[in-house]
């Protein structure tokens, strides 16, 4: 939560618009994800340890969906590293390698 609140800051710099909505894009999603995904993996925890929940929730649920929301999780951390890297390149869109075309 910390690092939203770092990036936060940076919207009140002068910086491209475009910068700011991945900003707002990243920061958006991840607390979207700590404020869902985390509190519905703790629900899930209880539902199997004290076997509530209209199903009983099994050891293997709650990997499965530890899984889904480590790949999330995994995804939001390379946002913010790409926007450190346009950080890092004074806010410039990154150089993506452009792919050869071969003709026949």
């Amino acid at each position: 939560m910390s690092q939203c609140l770092q990036w936060d800051g940076k919207l009140e710099l002068d910086i491209p618009e475009d910068a700011k909505d991945l900003i707002r894009t990243t920061t958006g999603q991840t607390r979207l994800l700590i404020a869902e995904r985390f509190k519905q993996f703790e629900g899930l925890v209880d539902n199997c340890e004290f076997k509530r929940g209209e199903k009983e929730t099994t050891c293997t649920d709650l990997d499965g969906f530890w899984d889904m929301v480590n790949f999330q999780v995994e995804d939001v951390n390379k946002k913010f590293d790409n926007l450190k890297k346009l950080q890092d390149n004074e806010w410039q869109p990154l150089d993506v390698p452009s792919k050869a075309i071969v003709k026949v």
